[in-house]
C-alpha cells in the first residue's frame, strides 16, 4: 500500500474519534447515580466511584441464603420456602447506589442497566455440590405490566448471567397467571396473599430440561413472597433443586443500616 493511500485508510478513524470527542463534549456522559461526568472510556452508567461504595452483604454468612450470619443460627432463612436449596445476592437493597440502579432499571427504563448488574450477579459463589446441569429462570411480569413496561427487568438480568455462566438463553418455565398488585406497600401477610398460587410451571418444557438445577432469578428480594411462590409451584412441579439469585436483598431489622451521602432515586420497590 502507498503512502497516500495508508493515509486514506487511516482518515475514518481520525474522522470517528474526533466525532466521538465532540459528541463527548456536546452532550458528556454522566453517571445514572451520582451525576458526574464519566470519562469516554468509560462503560456502562455508573461511574467506578459509585461502585466502589456499594455496600456488600458482609462476612461470614449462612452457607444455605448468603446472609451476613451472628450466632450459629441464620434468621434470614426463615424467609426462605424449604424447597429452596440456597439464595445469594450482591448488595443492600437500601444502599444509595444500588437502590438508584434497582430504581432505574424497574421503574425509569434503563434495561440496559441489566448488563451491569448481572455482570456483579454472576461472580456470586453457590454450594459446589450444585449441578452442573442448570436453568436460568426469570421471575415473570403479568401481561398488563409487561406492555405498560416494555420489558421484563428480571428476564435482562438472567440473560446476563447465564451468558457469563454459558447456560445460553434463560429458560421461561414460569407464567403468571394472574395481574398482581404492586408488592411495593403491601404488609408481610398482604404480599404472600398477593402471589399465592400466581404462578404455572409450563409441564412440557420442564420434561425436556429434565433434572435441572433451577436459577429464579429477580431484581431484589425482601420478604421473599414472589420468589418463594415461583419455587413453591415449581416443586410442586417435580423441580428438586431450586436457588435465588437477586442483585439486591432486604436487610433484616437487626442488620446494620444503610450508609447515607449518596444520592438517589426513591425506593426500588419490593418483592
Amino acid at each position: 500500500m502507498s503512502h497516500s493511500s495508508a493515509h486514506r485508510a487511516a482518515r475514518p478513524t481520525w474522522w470517528r474519534t474526533l466525532a466521538t470527542d465532540l459528541a463527548d463534549l456536546l452532550l458528556p456522559r454522566t453517571c445514572l447515580t451520582c451525576a458526574r461526568h464519566m470519562p469516554r472510556a468509560s462503560s456502562g452508567y455508573a461511574c467506578s466511584r459509585c461502585w466502589a461504595q456499594v455496600a456488600p452483604l458482609g462476612r461470614p454468612t449462612c452457607a444455605r441464603c448468603g446472609h451476613p450470619q451472628r450466632g450459629t443460627v441464620c434468621r434470614w432463612c426463615r424467609h426462605l420456602s424449604p424447597h429452596v436449596h440456597a439464595a445469594r445476592s450482591c448488595a443492600w437493597a437500601d444502599d444509595p447506589v444500588a437502590r438508584s440502579l434497582l430504581h432505574a432499571i424497574k421503574y425509569d427504563g434503563w434495561h440496559r442497566v441489566a448488563d451491569e448488574l448481572s455482570a456483579r450477579m454472576s461472580q456470586l459463589e453457590f454450594p459446589s455440590t450444585l449441578s452442573a446441569a442448570r436453568a436460568m429462570v426469570p421471575v415473570p411480569l403479568a401481561p398488563g405490566r409487561l406492555r405498560e413496561r416494555g420489558y421484563n427487568q428480571s428476564e435482562g438480568l438472567a440473560r446476563g448471567v447465564a451468558a457469563r455462566w454459558g447456560l445460553g438463553v434463560p429458560v421461561p418455565l414460569l407464567q403468571r397467571l394472574r395481574e398482581t398488585p404492586s408488592q411495593t406497600r403491601l404488609t408481610v401477610e398482604e404480599r404472600l396473599t398477593n402471589v399465592a398460587n400466581a404462578f404455572q410451571v409450563d409441564a412440557s418444557l420442564l420434561q425436556r430440561l429434565g433434572d435441572v438445577t433451577v436459577f429464579l432469578v429477580d431484581d431484589v428480594i425482601t420478604t421473599g413472597a414472589t420468589l418463594n411462590a415461583c419455587a413453591d409451584a415449581l416443586a410442586s412441579a417435580g423441580v428438586r433443586t431450586i436457588c435465588f439469585i437477586t442483585y439486591g436483598r432486604a436487610r433484616d431489622p437487626r442488620d446494620a443500616p444503610a450508609s447515607r451521602g449518596t444520592r438517589s432515586h426513591g425506593d426500588s420497590g419490593r418483592h
